[in-house]
């Protein structure tokens, strides 16, 4: 029988800790930014009830009690901590609630291999979680919607996680403190404004939501002066360690990502006087939107002092199979316009597409090893991981049939295996794509990687040594 959920039970929000049978990179200095902004807009709808914020990386989570609700955010690299929290939150009597980008692909396998599961909730959280709190949702899969074009919280209240001192710590302990006084997440956009996406992308084409130009200085404004001014803010916690410098603002899921010269004039005509010598943005971009030494010179007028390039691969048929629609010569003309312009390059490598062999990987690392020279010194960083075939790809679809056309028993079994299943090893999920989709071995990627690494090093640029994202 289904429990009743009152106003007194308290609502958890967690972000599963990912497990991994291997080191990882993945540590962040601040706080899932999904849950939070659905707690601040639970928050704001229902200021009675008690949110309890869980990042697993660095809390624990609380009792839970019966009538409490339980909501997790779910990736293919936490899948499997996901549905262990969720049968031990029904076990306690809890309403069960699953969301994220693994969830919006899995929903109808999460159900059936995690029964505990009350609701799973694809696309977008925030409405759909009050209407289950008031009892208005009951299906088991619910479809979130929000109105409007724009993001409807674009700066969450970062105070429901009390203190950021653990996040701070970890900033502490990172590169950028040498730098910067300060380092925080914004995210600017939600969706992809590239249809079709890249065929390792899992991001659902559920619309595109923005931060309106003069909402995002507005957002930034206060980011600065609460974190770094002194200023307080009823939704940006003050730093528990005052340092002096400039905010570096991570915009990830970000508009940078797809803004031509038109928007970031737009952008540049609203920005506030002197705010970019308080704040610097660490953004995403498509190298085929760096069109012209103008939409650089914009880029770095309104704060962008580094940006990830996504270059992916150097061998242009692999770029066709990723469905990148860009050219190797649109990889130059980016790393030369923003080089020259002053902003430093993020470069990202994939490794183990779709096809790869050792011919288009051997171009790979030459393409890395000339756009570090086109860049003459203005690559700070590169990256080269290998290809994971998440659930919601392309790549994962391509998988799948090639398992089911491959002739074997053994394959066609772990095609039915994968589409029926929620819980994944991101680990199999990688070898068994290598393995069968690709002409190279993981020794063949490590020493690709390896030489990537040597490339990287002779030239000052730091690079992580783990291909690994499982």
């Amino acid at each position: 029988m289904e429990r009743k959920i009152k106003p007194e039970n308290k609502v958890i929000l967690v972000f599963p800790a990912a497990q991994s049978r291997r080191p990882v990179s993945l540590d962040r200095n601040f706080p899932p930014m999904g849950i939070t902004k659905l707690a601040t807009r639970l928050k704001k709808t229902m200021p009675g009830r008690r949110v309890v914020l869980v990042d697993e990386a660095y809390h624990k989570l609380p009792e839970i009690n019966p009538g409490d609700v339980v909501g997790l955010t779910s990736t293919t690299l936490n899948s499997a901590r996901t549905a262990e929290i969720a049968r031990s939150a029904k076990s306690a009597g809890a309403h069960v609630i699953v969301g994220g980008p693994h969830a919006n692909h899995t929903s109808a396998q999460a159900l059936a291999e995690v029964p505990e599961i009350d609701h799973v909730v694809t696309a977008h959280g925030e409405e759909a979680l009050l209407g289950i709190l008031r009892g208005e949702l009951k299906d088991r899969v619910i479809h979130g919607t929000i109105p409007g074009r724009s993001l409807p919280e674009p700066m969450p209240d970062l105070t429901l996680w009390g203190s950021l001192a653990v996040y701070e710590e970890v900033f502490e302990k990172s590169v950028w403190a040498k730098e910067y006084a300060d380092a925080i997440f914004l995210e600017t956009q939600r969706g992809c404004t590239q249809s079709p996406r890249c065929s390792y992308c899992v991001r659902g084409p559920n619309g595109v939501k923005r931060v309106p130009h003069d909402v995002f200085w507005k957002v930034v404004s206060e980011l600065q002066a609460a974190r770094l001014g002194g200023i307080p803010s009823p939704r940006i916690p003050p730093r528990a360690n005052a340092r002096s410098g400039k905010l570096l603002v991570f915009d990830f899921s970000d508009e940078f990502m797809a803004m031509g010269r038109k928007k970031l004039q737009h952008l540049a005509d609203s920005m506030p006087e002197g705010i970019t010598d308080k704040v610097e943005f660490l953004a995403y971009a498509r190298p085929d939107k760096i069109k012209s030494p103008e939409v650089a010179m914009l880029m770095q007028r309104v704060g962008v002092s580094k940006l990830s390039l996504g270059i992916e691969s150097g061998d242009p048929d692999m770029l066709i199979r990723m469905n990148r629609k860009m050219s190797l010569e649109d990889h130059h003309r980016a790393v030369k316009f923003l080089s020259d312009t002053g902003i430093k390059i993020y470069l990202n490598m994939l490794i183990g597409g779709l096809d790869e062999t050792l011919e288009s990987l051997r171009s790979t690392v030459e393409h890395f090893r000339e756009l570090v020279d086109v860049a003459g010194g203005m690559v700070y960083r590169a990256g080269a991981r290998l290809v994971i075939p998440f659930p919601g790809s392309l790549d994962f679809r391509r998988m799948l049939d090639r398992f089911r056309g491959s002739g074997q028993s053994g394959l066609a079994l772990k095609a039915e295996k994968y589409e029926h299943a929620f819980v994944m090893d991101p680990i199999e999920l990688e070898r068994d794509f290598l393995e069968n989709c690709t002409s190279i071995s993981m020794e063949d990627a490590l020493d690709a990687h390896s030489e990537m690494m040597d490339i990287a090093k002779k030239h000052g640029i730091g690079m992580s040594d783990k291909p690994f994202l499982s």
